[in-house]
């Protein structure tokens, strides 16, 4: 989230104002083909006219980069990287204007747009024509990325035992406070690229639902829509279960089965590394193909995130928006705590059963040193022996014989003056 913010602003920095005020003209030059009410309410119309129609042919497999199911992804894809121009969809270039490297530009914060960008591979941020000053005008910058941190599939991400035992500390909730999430990051990472204007166009599509915020897909260059797609935008809340207290959360949106994080804000020790492991569960309950986590990052790679090449991106977010448009975020309660998120146990059998690993682990241990005790106090004497028993290790010593000469003498004494005496021995 914020380093590619920054990115930007020490891009404007070295290029000075002219090329700042290029990002503002270009961006506010072109115009999506229709309004934003047009837009929505061509993609309604549409739905039902062209919803059986096939658009295949945008769409290609998931897979890891440079693994075998990598192959299905078309040869020119595979052979070098397409210009990123030509990832861009004809009915979006009147109003995406090439910014530079990665990034694209457009003065428009409509919602639907934002929807329309998002469910053909870009990542939307934004920055200001004058990042001195927040009364400048807000840019929205899609990015498209050269390569993709991503998990898939997300079975591969590492959830570590220390994570697991904080997890029962907090309980989690989806789109119960999103403002707190916003607050959240403003927070921790100031307003950043989250201005106003980009906060009021999440909070719209956020307000949907799960029904989303249908957007229009095309094939290839075709100016005729074949279908619609529903992007939802979530917000995941962890609380302390003790305060009740917001400590961690992200926003994030989904294309399809691809889930992508947005931003995201930690105030407590922890809460954020449990946080990014119930998302990775929950993502993986609800058959999720792909967690998209934007740039590269050390903690990323630590989860099991690889790097997928953009131009396999972008066909793997157009296989998915057609073939697995409704794949859905959700809890199976509205509240759960998060150590039954991740291993489907609540914390209070999670405890017991933990106690009795621990008892049974005791009793082992116990067992085992009593036996050690034992041979250490009386010597091999008294181990069992599984072999020919030793003859010369049964004889007795000289010691014991005459004690035992001393007993049988002591017995026949008594004997006799029990007889002398007329009474029983």
């Amino acid at each position: 989230d914020d380093p590619q913010s920054t990115m930007f602003k020490k891009k404007n920095k070295k290029k000075g104002g002219k090329k700042q005020q290029r990002g503002a003209d270009s961006g506010s030059g072109g115009g999506v083909p229709a309004s934003a009410a047009s837009l929505s309410a061509s993609s309604s119309s549409s739905h039902s006219a062209n919803s059986s129609q096939s658009a295949s042919s945008v769409g290609r497999p998931i897979g890891r980069a440079g693994s075998s199911s990598s192959s299905s992804t078309p040869r020119h894809v595979r052979q070098r990287q397409p210009d990123i121009q030509s990832l861009v969809p004809r009915y979006l270039k009147p109003c995406l204007t090439h910014y530079y490297g990665d990034f694209f530009a457009t003065a428009q914060t409509d919602p639907v747009l934002f929807a329309q960008v998002m469910v053909e591979g870009f990542l939307p941020i934004a920055s200001k024509t004058n990042y001195d000053d927040d009364n400048g005008m807000t840019i929205v910058l899609p990015k498209l990325h050269r390569e993709r941190c991503v998990i898939s599939p997300i079975s591969d991400m590492h959830i570590s035992r220390s994570v697991r035992k904080k997890s029962k500390r907090y309980v989690c909730t989806i789109n119960r406070n999103f403002d707190g999430v916003v607050a959240g990051c403003h927070r921790q990472h100031g307003q950043n690229w989250l201005y106003p204007e980009v906060v009021a166009a999440f909070r719209s599509m956020h307000s949907r639902g799960t029904r989303g915020m249908e957007t229009m897909l095309f094939e290839d260059d075709s100016p005729v829509p074949v279908g619609v797609c529903p992007v939802r935008l979530y917000s995941i809340e962890i609380c302390n279960e003790s305060s009740g207290q917001l400590v961690a959360g992200e926003l994030g949106y989904t294309v399809g089965s691809i889930y992508t994080s947005l931003t995201g804000f930690t105030a407590e020790d922890g809460a954020g590394s449990v946080q990014l492991a119930v998302l990775g569960t929950l993502l993986q309950k609800c058959q999720f193909d792909m967690w998209d986590m934007g740039m590269t990052m050390d903690y990323k790679e630590s989860l099991g995130a690889h790097l997928m090449p953009r131009a396999e991106f972008v066909y793997s977010v157009r296989r998915v928006r057609v073939e697995r448009p409704n794949v859905l975020l959700s809890l199976e309660r509205p509240t759960m705590n998060c150590k039954e998120v991740l291993t489907g146990t609540s914390p209070m059998d999670a405890d017991v059963n933990e106690g009795k690993s621990n008892h049974e682990h005791g009793r082992k241990k116990d067992k085992k040193e009593t036996k050690k005790h034992h041979q250490q106090h009386y010597g091999k004497k008294h181990e069992h022996t599984h072999g020919p028993a030793d003859s010369s290790a049964n004889e007795p010593s000289e010691e014991e014989e005459e004690g035992h000469k001393r007993r049988k003498k002591k017995e026949s004494m008594t004997t006799e003056e029990s007889l002398e005496d007329g009474t029983s021995a």
